[in-house]
């Protein structure tokens, strides 16, 4: 058994508290390290001998290693000493509670709606949030419309048949359906299914645009396998020799029950979530176990989520006793590096960012019967808001919409490994990367093998008053008043939703925190401030409220019902003087008056009537939603508040933020993520650029709607401070992040990173404006010559800056973006961080494996927990289970 080396328990992460609680670092031994070989793969000569491990079955290889391919050799640069660092493999991330002793107490969480059966008898329950007179969670709304219905208004005649996929682009793509089977591609099933599909292709390419959503309508999506495609040349000759050959290009066998609970056979075999939280400050240790059940070897494709603002800065494969250091490079070379390896029979890994909150894991040439472990480490600062912090783990890709037209035709012929798409849709004109962003869903009832466990350690600094989690069972251990560690419940190990960890400290509210580190020429630093809340000493002006609604088809039941009941909850709360209006978009768009009215109780009825109405289905065209809703007819002399409701599973991300900051004027958007895993991504965005708030429902939440709603209501009331700039005062403060300061509202803080040239010490200014009145606040602010205790503040400013170059790129012109994606570029390669420009790679070329042409094999995820198969997949074809 491997062990860990000695060395600090205490990360920079743990230290990085509040400036006054300053937690400090504990050093300690750990157990002796046995040996292990930390290599790089790029550099070595190649080896006389070949190792291959293989199995009966697998491909022949030669018996001598290709050498590297030129560009392998003499493009990849020195190796900084930093690539070199690195914790054995097979052991788990050092974690700050290892000298904390025995717990001082222990218990089980569970959110009400995850309690287990009472027991039997009066005995209370032994697990906290189940006991008899715990608050329960909402009551789930009654079923929406489900059939064309004159009352149902999402502009879906045929809504009952096609979900939102069929309605985009994305329901061209032909594949097999999850029916029971994920049987290969190359079997004479999948060869008859290819002629339909080819025929319904000819059919879509001959019918006129206008009519081309009828024809996409009957499309049933599928769990996709990529290997060859299903009309190239040479499929039947291939496929007739499917049967007995194991898996090969585009081959996949794996368990033939449907509904199977056990999982099939798939790469992805289990997920573990190490984080270590000090302070405001979080590191996470992200364990991906891949392995080969096939007889051949395979290539595995992944596609997952992270947070938005998660500075990814180190990535290790692990091979055996054999670990590999990624490499951070430009997206291009890496991928070239990795094409090579794959192509030359070495075990690879490649790690890509295709939204700020979608990576995908590509992992080639894993042996047969081998197991692969990749670790992902990332920081990111918390988020502060209404007196608790919330630490969020997403554990799941919701499903995109994807809108457009494609961008090129169908492909007839066999797509090269590198090009193949990796996702159910392909690229449309509005989406050029849909098929990356979209991976395969497995259907309700299927289970892939995939799990998850988490551990959480928590060291808060201050007592920590309250923590809780309304999404998953944990078991927690006290040690002390300051120190908790979660973790997460084995019987809660399905990855459908996120995971969401909340707490409050004791003492007075947060004022004012900065963090500072320093170890060389520059220095960083982090500022946290919330604002006291003043109220404005102006007259009330009157207030138009807009709300929009998604009535898509992955709203349809649950989510929707929430959104509902948000908007009846706030339809109570409006002053009399406000006027509202209600729209909503799906496939279509609407809006319940041509104008908005007074709040009197006869509009309040019908709108609570149109509300009964609205069901989940079609598509999510969330763009012409939103312009429908600005460019409707408003009261220029009332304050103009959009209340938006979503998931964000969409494609068009940065056009839809985009149009959202252009056009908004002076309307403020208040967006609200519906759902157990929505795109948050879009709906912070969408709050940020929007000039408002941005707030997450979850359905596991027993108050998430009352919650809800009094935020908003406090929120929309009036800010606390708006036109908000910082003035350092003359302290070398530069390159602060994000540029420009968003408005604050109750509750909300103001959050930003900086460099600093040199030592200093003096009062920084947060100035703003309360109505008419200027406000000025000060922040003292001590600048060390040297501070090492908080490492982490410079990949989060990096990563910061990524953030704010990469939203200033949305809508600049070619010159003016080519600029700033050098300028992530340089910026990602110096701290090396994952970023749209750049991506982690590592090779092992001790061994080949195969012939380098491995199975494609795209590992299919969970739908969101509350999320309707059938609203965004449509109904299953005949013989499928409902």
């Amino acid at each position: 058994m491997r062990k860990g080396r000695p060395g600090e328990v205490c990360s920079a992460i743990v230290v990085a508290s509040l400036a006054l609680a300053g937690a400090q670092c504990r050093s300690t031994q750990l157990p002796p390290a046995e040996p292990v070989r930390i290599v790089t793969g790029l550099h070595k000569p190649p080896r006389a001998t070949d190792t291959t491990a293989g199995t009966e079955g697998a491909a022949p290889t030669a018996s001598t290693a290709p050498a590297p391919t030129t560009g392998m050799a003499q493009e990849a640069p020195e190796y900084r000493p930093h690539d070199q660092t690195a914790v054995p493999a097979g052991a788990r991330p050092p974690l700050p509670a290892a000298d904390w002793g025995e717990p001082q107490a222990k218990y089980a969480a569970c959110p009400r709606s995850l309690c287990p059966a009472p027991p039997s008898g009066p005995a209370e329950s032994p697990v906290r949030g189940c006991e008899p007179d715990a608050p329960h969670t909402v009551e789930t709304p009654p079923t929406p419309v489900q059939e064309a219905d004159p009352g149902c208004y999402a502009g879906n005649a045929s809504w009952s048949s096609r979900g939102y996929a069929a309605s985009s682009i994305a329901g061209l793509r032909q594949h097999q359906p999850l029916a029971g089977s994920l049987a290969g591609l190359n079997t004479p099933e999948a060869a008859a299914t290819a002629g339909v599909q080819q025929q319904r292709r000819a059919e879509y390419s001959s019918v006129p645009s206008a009519a081309r959503d009828s024809v996409a309508s009957t499309v049933v999506p599928e769990l996709v396998v990529i290997g060859l495609d299903d009309d190239a040349p040479g499929w039947e000759e291939r496929s007739a020799a499917a049967e007995d050959a194991g898996p090969s290009q585009g081959t996949l066998r794996s368990a033939p029950a449907a509904g199977n609970d056990e999982g099939a056979e798939l790469p992805l075999q289990h997920t573990q979530v190490s984080a270590e939280i000090g302070g405001a400050v979080a590191r996470t240790v992200v364990e991906q176990v891949y392995a080969n059940p096939f007889s051949k070897p395979i290539e595995a494709v992944y596609v997952f989520p992270l947070p938005e603002l998660a500075a990814v800065n180190d990535f290790v494969m692990d091979v055996g006793d054999r670990r590999i250091v990624g490499l951070i490079r430009p997206r291009e070379e890496a991928l070239r590096i990795y094409e090579d390896a794959r192509e030359q029979g070495w075990t690879a890994s490649l790690l890509t960012e295709e939204r700020p909150n979608i990576f995908t894991q590509s992992v080639a040439n894993i042996a047969p019967g081998a197991e692969v472990v990749i670790r992902i480490t990332y920081f990111e600062r918390l988020v502060y808001e209404h007196g608790r912090y919330e630490w969020v783990f997403p554990m799941v890709v919701g499903p995109r919409y994807i809108a457009g037209r494609p961008a090129v035709a169908p492909a007839d012929t066999d797509p090269s490994p590198a090009a193949a798409p990796t996702g159910w849709s392909p690229p449309t004109d509005r989406v050029p990367d849909a098929d990356r962003v979209t991976p395969p869903v497995l259907r309700p009832g299927d289970r892939s093998g995939h799990d998850i466990g988490l551990t959480v350690t928590l060291d808060a600094a201050l007592v920590i008053r309250e923590l809780e989690t309304v999404t998953h069972c944990v078991d927690v251990e006290e040690f002390g008043g300051t120190k908790r560690r979660v973790t997460l419940s084995p019987a809660d190990a399905i990855p459908n939703r996120d995971f969401v960890l909340r707490w409050s400290v004791a003492g007075d509210e947060l004022q004012a925190a900065v963090l500072t580190h320093r170890d060389g020429e520059h220095g960083y630093l982090s500022l946290l401030v919330q604002p006291p809340h003043e109220p404005a000493d102006e007259e009330v002006a009157p207030r138009e409220i807009s709300f929009v609604i998604d009535v898509s088809g992955s709203q349809q039941g649950l989510p929707l019902g929430i959104s509902k009941e948000i908007v009846r909850r706030t339809l109570d709360e409006l002053r009399p003087d406000d006027t509202f209006n209600i729209f909503y978009f799906a496939s279509g768009n609407g809006q319940l008056w041509e104008t908005a009215r007074p709040r009197d109780p006869a509009n309040v009825q019908e709108a609570r009537r149109f509300l009964d109405g609205l069901c989940g289905s079609g598509g999510t065209e969330m763009l012409e939603g939103l312009r429908r809703t600005l460019d409707g007819g408003h009261d220029p002399d009332a304050l103009q508040m959009i209340v938006f409701l979503t998931d964000g599973y969409v494609g068009e991300d940065d056009a839809i933020l985009r149009f959202v900051e252009q056009e908004r004027g002076d309307t403020r958007f208040f967006a609200f993520g519906i759902g157990s895993a929505v795109n948050r991504y879009l709906v912070d965005g969408v709050g940020r650029l929007g000039g408002g708030t941005s707030s997450f429902v979850l359905p596991r939440d027993p108050d998430h709607a009352a919650r809800a709603v009094e935020r908003l209501l406090e929120q929309i009331d009036s800010p606390v401070l708006v036109d908000v700039e910082i003035d350092w005062n003359g302290l070398p403060v530069v390159d602060a992040v994000p540029r420009d300061l968003p408005d604050l509202f109750a509750g909300g803080t103001l959050a930003l990173a900086a460099r600093y040239a040199g030592p200093a010490r003096g009062t920084a200014y947060v100035d703003g404006r309360v109505g008419r009145r200027q406000v000025r606040l000060p922040v003292e602010v001590d600048l060390p010559e040297r501070r090492t205790d908080n490492a982490a503040l410079a990949p989060l400013w990096a990563r910061w800056h990524i953030a704010d170059r990469s939203r200033e790129a949305v809508g600049a012109d070619e010159e003016r973006r080519s600029a700033i994606a050098q300028e992530i570029t340089d910026v990602a390669l110096e701290f090396r961080l994952v970023s749209p420009y750049t991506a982690f790679v590592a090779v092992d070329d001790s061994q080949l494996v195969g012939d380098g042409a491995p199975s494609r094999v795209l590992q299919p995820v969970e739908l969101p927990e509350g999320v309707s198969y059938e609203g965004v997949f449509g109904e299953p074809p005949p013989g499928e289970p409902r």
